[in-house]
């Protein structure tokens, strides 16, 4: 065997070949000492997707081990990068498992076992979530959803068969869902609950992924996997799709404060607020606001910065980029962002008048 690779068995590389290179013996090494590196698969998950971002939760699918992989970036050619310290906070698992999946109210087992849901819509979502407990795990009794957008809590069910509860207490945040449950999810005790919500629905595809925790108890939280958390619902999954018509564009609900405009400085409708949602967009892009006359002529522009998908605002005065306020009449109101997908133009008519 020349230059081939050959398995061997830890006794053999530890007993006869290792000891070779032990005692510095490096001449006319033996075929096979230096073979290439193997990923072990058996054994290990593959990378996660780096995390560039302080403060994101590594989501890992469980183990005894875990190895981390640093990239040190300087902006400066001639400086050195340092990495000073690390810190791994671990915590005891409160379940042995925690599964869940989402569906859609009024459509539990659908078709494919896919949620979808038109994009720039609200929909009512059933969120089930069941603790197994295998020999480990004290149990839980609060639930935060990650949900992207501000979602309005409906109500909470429990037990076997479920039966709807009071809440201790609910936060519903602007990116998460918290309900405090009434009763403690652990072994011996209730192992289910539901939680019914409506959530705006800005992505093409978005996973509402959860973590249960203990309230008012300062330690790690333990994430929900995806995984057949009740029979009713027939998805297994923690992912809902958006659906977008081919003549949608990334802009919905273009709506105004007053559609009429009078700046004179009385406190009476001098400003206009624009409110808007950005669909379908997988990461921030630059958006601009545009007021056009009716001959087609632009009057007015801004930048309005990255923003990412979601309900957004902005307020205008009615003057253009030189803080000269425009005249009266009837202008044309757009928002376009930087999107492959652009769609049909969206132009909504605004009266100024003072």
């Amino acid at each position: 065997d020349r230059g081939g690779e050959e398995v061997v068995t830890r006794e053999r590389y530890d007993l006869v070949l290792q000891p070779r290179w032990r005692a510095g013996l490096l001449r006319d090494p033996r075929p096979g000492m230096r073979a290439s590196i193997q990923y072990d698969s058996d054994n290990w998950s593959f990378w996660s997707l780096p995390f560039a971002e302080p403060g994101q939760a590594i989501d890992l699918k469980g183990g005894t081990h875990f190895q981390l992989r640093i990239t040190l970036k300087s902006e400066d050619f001639a400086s050195f990068v340092r990495l000073d310290s690390l810190w791994i906070e671990t915590a005891p698992l409160l379940a042995s498992r925690v599964v869940g999946e989402v569906a859609l109210a009024d459509d539990v087992q659908p078709a494919g076992g896919l949620t979808q849901v038109p994009l720039g819509t609200a929909a009512e979502l059933i969120y089930d979530v069941r603790g197994e407990f295998v020999g480990e795990g004290a149990g839980f009794d609060a639930l935060r959803i990650r949900t992207g957008t501000r979602a309005r809590f409906t109500r909470l069910e429990m037990g076997d068969p479920p039966r709807e509860v009071e809440p201790i207490e609910v936060t519903e945040g602007a990116e998460e869902l918290a309900v405090v449950l009434p009763e403690r999810i652990g072994p011996g005790s209730t192992e289910e609950a539901r939680v019914v919500f409506v959530a705006d629905m800005f992505s093409l595809a978005w996973t509402f992924s959860g973590e249960v925790y203990n309230d008012g108890v300062d330690a790690l939280p333990q994430p929900v996997e995806p995984g057949d958390a009740s029979a009713e619902l027939g998805t297994n999954s923690l992912r809902v799709l958006g659906l977008a018509g081919q003549s949608d564009g990334p802009v919905v609900g273009l709506d105004f404060s007053t559609r009429v405009l009078t700046p004179n400085g009385d406190g009476v409708h001098d400003e206009v607020e624009i409110g808007y949602a950005l669909v379908g967009l997988p990461e921030d892009v630059p958006v601009m606001f545009k007021v056009y006359s009716l001959d087609g002529r632009r009057v007015a522009q801004r930048s309005l910065g990255a923003q990412r998908f979601g309900a957004q605002r902005v307020r205008w005065d009615g003057r253009d980029g030189d803080g000269v306020l425009l005249s009266p009449g009837i202008y044309l109101v757009e928002v376009v962002p930087e999107a492959e997908r652009t769609g049909a133009r969206r132009l909504r008519p605004l009266t100024l008048i003072y």
